[in-house]
């Protein structure tokens, strides 16, 4: 679907505003000829589960990932309980002016990075989604990467079409030098399935206004990376790569 900015409300967005918006969104291209990555697809992927399921995305995901995989510090949290609790951190945001500010207490505001991200706040919506807006930690995302290597989330054939690569992507970096850490890309489902000076590398990041992640497992190095940040950042791509370098010692 084409990627949009949602509208910039002064309150948080309700469930009857997605769909609204949803009756909006139109292809991008003919399904099979691009690959583009779509957070409403994801969104409505948890819609789906959910129906299926006949119970919330966010008690589905509990019940099937958060629990068995031992994530006692991950949940769906709602705007009220975002902002009780003073564990949970808020994303901060860049503005123009150069202050930042934060995202959950002021709806009004909006992310200034990239045109599909310009606008927009993650913290308008009422609670999580396929799409994003879960909260986790980083021992708790390193215990993710070893129950869905130790089979306690899916069994083994699904775990390998989860985390193998189905399309090609653009080189992990540019260099015509024929260095072995070039590393390419391919599009599993969901993460991103990549090699990097000869090893093999499952990853997935994201990012929002006031949010930067990234979450990689080394399948062959018994190592997971976790980078977490409540601020927005142009480029988060100069940690991963340091990240890469020291794990894999290229």
């Amino acid at each position: 679907m084409a990627a949009r900015s949602w509208p910039a409300p002064t309150a948080g967005r309700t469930r009857a505003d997605f769909w609204a918006d949803l009756k909006t969104f139109e292809l991008e291209f003919a399904p099979g000829t691009k690959k583009a990555y779509s957070s409403m697809g994801y969104i409505l992927l948890g819609e789906l589960v959910a129906k299926v399921s006949g119970r919330s995305l966010q008690d589905y995901v509990r019940q099937n990932v958060f629990v068995p995989a031992g994530m006692k510090d991950s949940a769906y949290y709602n705007r009220r309980q975002w902002l009780a609790d003073k564990r949970i951190a808020h994303p901060y945001m860049y503005q123009k002016d150069g202050t930042r500010v934060d995202a959950v207490r002021n709806l009004d505001k909006g992310s200034v990075y990239g045109d599909a991200g310009q606008g927009s706040n993650s913290a308008r919506g009422w609670m999580g989604t396929g799409g994003g807006n879960g909260f986790s930690t980083a021992p708790d995302l390193v215990r993710f990467a070893v129950a869905l290597q130790g089979g306690k989330l899916t069994t083994r054939p699904y775990t390998e079409l989860y985390v193998n690569g189905k399309i090609s992507a653009k080189p992990l970096r540019e260099d015509t030098s024929g260095s072995s850490l070039r590393g390419e890309t391919f599009q599993a489902y969901g993460p991103v399935a990549a090699t990097y000076d000869n090893q093999r590398i499952v990853t997935h990041g994201g990012g929002a206004g006031g949010i930067s992640t990234s979450w990689s497992v080394y399948l062959d190095l018994d190592w997971t990376a976790v980078i977490l940040s409540n601020y927005d950042l142009q480029s988060i791509e100069p940690i991963i790569d340091l990240e890469r370098r020291l794990i894999t010692g290229a």
